[in-house]
């Protein structure tokens, strides 16, 4: 049936303005837009990695910001979607906010077009600055450590040498 679709297709780039009538009734005609999209700019993640979560492959696409940026939910969207296409898995969004300065957008990310809902993107953001330094520490994971630099007590130095100390000792 390529023949098929070939003609649809064909049909559609003809007389786009008479099959969005039927299709988008409510919507003007502008012009038409390239179809190869894989010309868009490249996207790089902070990082992506596999997991198993509750029994469901997919990947956590973990994004650390300095700052809280209100663009965020849409580049989250971004990348996740091209994430899922690439890999073929669900994609967990996650931003770990740095510092305060404004406050963070709240997921979901909501795309419409008036009152056409398109997509809905939920993801996960933490504010690091307003987590007590102890939740890392005593978590026991090296690996969050250089984070309490970041956390509501990173001003007392006492806190910052006592998770300086544990990186020392178990490296």
């Amino acid at each position: 049936m390529p023949e098929m679709d070939q003609g649809i297709k064909r049909l559609i780039q003809t007389h786009p303005r008479d099959v969005l009538a039927f299709a988008v009734p409510d919507a003007d005609y502008l012009g038409t837009l390239p179809v190869d999209v894989a010309t868009e700019p490249q996207l790089v993640l902070d990082t992506l990695p596999r997991v198993r979560y509750h029994g469901i492959e997919c990947a956590v696409d973990l994004e650390a910001e300095a700052r809280p940026r209100l663009d965020i939910g849409r580049r989250l969207f971004e990348y996740g979607a091209r994430a899922s296409i690439v890999t073929g898995l669900p994609i967990i969004s996650v931003v770990l906010w740095l510092e305060r300065d404004g406050t963070p957008p709240v997921s979901p990310y909501v795309l419409r077009a008036g009152d056409l809902l398109l997509a809905t993107w939920r993801f996960v953001g933490i504010a690091l600055y307003d987590l007590p330094a102890e939740r890392l520490i005593q978590s026991g994971l090296v690996g969050l450590l250089p984070l309490v630099a970041f956390t509501r007590d990173a001003g007392d130095f006492a806190i910052i040498e006592r998770a300086a100390e544990i990186v020392n000792a178990r490296i």
